[in-house]
């Protein structure tokens, strides 16, 4: 009977055991369940304020602005596009410009070919290898001039025509000078002739080279029908041909020349040529109104007293009527 009720009491006990372990099992579910732990909210990606001001960067100095020069309207002396073709023919070394209505050509005046009026020294001399069998060097030789032309820029046909000077009536495209047909005190070139260099120029006493008849390198190198270079009046000069043909005098008016379209004036111009026989290249006068020459002494008149009136008879070369 004891041991009946030991057995009993010792299987309450182990009930009520079993029944706490079954209570304290039950209870952390429920805690577990009920209070799950909680996530972090994530952090914001984006509006978050600074913590501070940001350190503003250094502004540079600012740059001075490029100084710029007030824009000058491009002078007519300087407007190459005003000129006439004609003078965008001359070389390099002749300054071509306008200044009011006149056309501004300054030279040197020494010529782009050889000669034997070059000092011997000098590597532009060449000996003469012409034709002309009587040929006789005069003294003198090259120097460098002061030669300004200004010619008018729209040349007209004189009212008075006026009569051509000694010394410079013209510049050839080279710069060289053009003379009329006379040597000193007004008298035919006669024997003068037989002093022209192989390209038919020779030099004054001052040293002035220059030619009074066909330029023959010009015309070698750019034809016989091509532009020379122009009188003071402002009119052109052209070679020895025209259209195929040779110009003789019978051809030419009184100042040797005539009017008609050239390759540099397309709407027409009166003009000069070149003939193998006195006058050679203009008459006893200009066919307009002549410019100024300038050679570092001051203009020069345009007809010295002494010279034959317009339209007397021209010399033949060496004196012959």
């Amino acid at each position: 009977m004891h041991r009946g009720k030991n057995f009993a009491r010792g299987a309450t006990i182990a009930l009520a055991r079993a029944s706490v372990l079954i209570l304290f099992a039950s209870v952390g579910c429920i805690t577990i369940q009920v209070a799950p732990t909680p996530e972090l909210p994530a952090a914001p990606t984006q509006n978050i304020p600074a913590t501070r001001a940001p350190i503003a960067a250094t502004p540079a100095p600012p740059t001075a602005a490029p100084k710029v020069e007030p824009t000058r309207a491009q002078t007519p002396a300087t407007a190459a596009g005003n000129l006439p073709a004609a003078y965008k023919k001359f070389a390099s070394t002749v300054s071509v410009s306008i200044e009011g209505d006149f056309v501004v050509l300054k030279s040197n005046g020494v010529p782009d070919h050889p000669s034997p009026y070059f000092d011997r020294s000098d590597p532009r001399y060449a000996a003469y290898n012409g034709t002309n069998r009587n040929y006789q060097q005069a003294p003198g030789k090259i120097s460098e001039q002061n030669l300004v032309l200004r010619v008018p820029l729209n040349p007209q046909k004189a009212a008075n025509p006026a009569r051509t000077q000694l010394g410079p009536i013209g510049m050839a495209i080279n710069g060289v000078a053009i003379f009329n047909q006379f040597q000193a005190q007004n008298q035919p070139l006669g024997n003068e002739i037989n002093s022209f260099d192989q390209f038919n120029g020779h030099p004054q006493q001052e040293g002035m080279y220059h030619y009074h008849v066909e330029p023959l390198f010009l015309t070698a190198k750019n034809g016989k029908a091509s532009l020379i270079g122009l009188l003071l009046d402002g009119f052109p000069v052209y070679g020895p041909e025209e259209n195929g043909k040779t110009i003789t005098n019978n051809d030419l008016d009184g100042f040797h020349g005539h009017s008609h379209a050239t390759s540099e004036y397309s709407d027409g111009i009166y003009h000069y040529h070149i003939t193998a026989e006195s006058p050679y290249i203009n008459g006893n006068g200009y066919y307009g109104t002549p410019g100024t020459l300038d050679r570092g002494q001051g203009g020069q008149p345009p007809a010295p007293p002494g010279a034959p009136p317009v339209g007397s008879p021209q010399p033949k070369p060496g004196g012959r009527p």
